[in-house]
């Protein structure tokens, strides 16, 4: 993923009790019940493990080696894998549920957003379902922030050197690379319905 160098500068940043998980997340991963196979592409520190249930069957997977330390040590009965979002080594039909938190809008080649989708189709059981989150970018505060078509420059809130790039989605756009990919639609939208006042675009999608 593109993102490896920034965060392992910033990684221990994220090495903390007090990182909340939106609401709205919390929401989307609400039906996520007991005795399921979890995959969290692009887990980070494993922070959203937090708003799941303690018995299922979890593993997260990060490409960044200093935030899945993190995650480990957080997590301890849990299975983290370092890779790539767009080459997973797992096999196919392997999860009930695979989340990509706040992750496909880090990739701006359209590419290899549609490799991150595939990759996750792929890994998804059959009935499976997909519960995705990207940030709402087009909202007023980011407009100065915009320097190319779609795409973000923002410094990070903990080291304002360090610049971030990200893909803007639109709601349509995220539609057309999930039915791109093969994906069910069953749930998307603004988590407060006005593009103008929402955080995020949250998916959920069946295999």
């Amino acid at each position: 993923m593109i993102m490896l160098n920034p965060y392992q500068k910033l990684a221990r940043y994220y090495d903390t009790d007090k990182a909340p998980v939106w609401q709205e997340v919390k929401d989307l991963l609400s039906d996520i019940k007991s005795d399921v196979s979890v995959l969290d592409i692009g887990c980070g520190t494993g922070r959203v493990r937090q708003a799941l249930p303690a018995d299922l069957d979890y593993t997260g997977l990060d490409n960044s080696p200093e935030l899945l330390e993190v995650a480990r040590r957080k997590y301890a009965n849990n299975k983290f894998v370092q890779a790539d979002a767009r080459e997973l080594p797992l096999p196919d039909n392997s999860f009930d549920a695979v989340l990509l938190i706040a992750t496909v809008h880090h990739f701006f080649a359209k590419a290899d957003r549609l490799k991150v989708l595939s990759e996750a189709k792929r890994v998804l059981k059959p009935g499976g379902h997909l519960y995705l989150t990207v940030w709402n970018l087009n909202r007023p505060k980011f407009w100065r922030q915009w320097r190319l078509w779609r795409k973000v420059f923002i410094p990070n809130q903990h080291d304002y050197k360090i610049i971030r790039e990200y893909y803007t989605y639109t709601l349509l756009g995220l539609k057309k690379e999930l039915k791109a990919v093969g994906f069910n639609i069953a749930q998307i939208g603004y988590n407060k319905g006005s593009w103008l006042k929402s955080r995020n675009i949250v998916v959920k999608a069946e295999k």
